[in-house]
């Protein structure tokens, strides 16, 4: 199956975490996931172009001796973009207008379900309507698995794992105790 590129497109008053938010929802529909790869500071300061690539893009790392060996989805993908802030200039809240430009648009790996990219199930834990149902049932005292059965009939693509829910809890034990320390 050929995955679609995002289109060259301008994009105006957003920041470059948006606009990755903005290619991530149409990649998730073409089996994808991008992120931000390196990037190109002005001398006053400001990023001005990000180098875009798919999230199975980079060069696993090589085992050897003392290193664990480890799983990785990293496979060398070829796809590459280039978001470039136009005029050098952002205003106070950090948005500007960004040109988006495809330099490859080739992927060496067959589409995935979004709940397999790590990038897409950190988007979907971001969504405020998810977040209060995990705070909800985690309040509630309910069992991890219980939360992933519920969220799994409650949203129609189930795209969360039970270590997300987990990661999920202890940020909401960390909130509640505030500055308390756990004994």
């Amino acid at each position: 199956m050929e995955l679609l590129p995002p289109l060259d497109a301008y994009y105006e008053r957003t920041s470059i975490d948006l606009l990755i938010q903005d290619l991530n929802k149409l990649a998730a529909k073409q089996g994808y996931a991008v992120v931000k790869g390196r990037s190109k500071v002005s001398k006053l300061g400001v990023r001005m172009k990000h180098w875009i690539k798919c999230d199975r893009g980079r060069i696993a790392k090589q085992e050897g001796h003392g290193h664990r060996n480890t799983s990785s989805r990293r496979i060398e993908c070829p796809f590459e973009a280039i978001a470039k802030l136009e005029n050098n200039v952002e205003d106070e809240l950090g948005l500007g207008t960004w040109t988006l430009t495809v330099k490859c648009p080739d992927h060496n790996h067959l589409s995935t379900k979004p709940s397999a990219s790590m990038t897409h199930r950190k988007e979907a834990l971001k969504d405020p309507k998810v977040r209060r149902e995990l705070e909800k049932k985690w309040r509630k005292g309910s069992k991890v698995n219980s939360t992933l059965k519920g969220l799994r009939l409650d949203l129609e693509e189930p795209i969360f794992k039970q270590q997300n829910i987990w990661n999920a809890n202890v940020v909401f034990k960390a909130a509640a105790m505030g500055s308390l320390t756990p004994t």
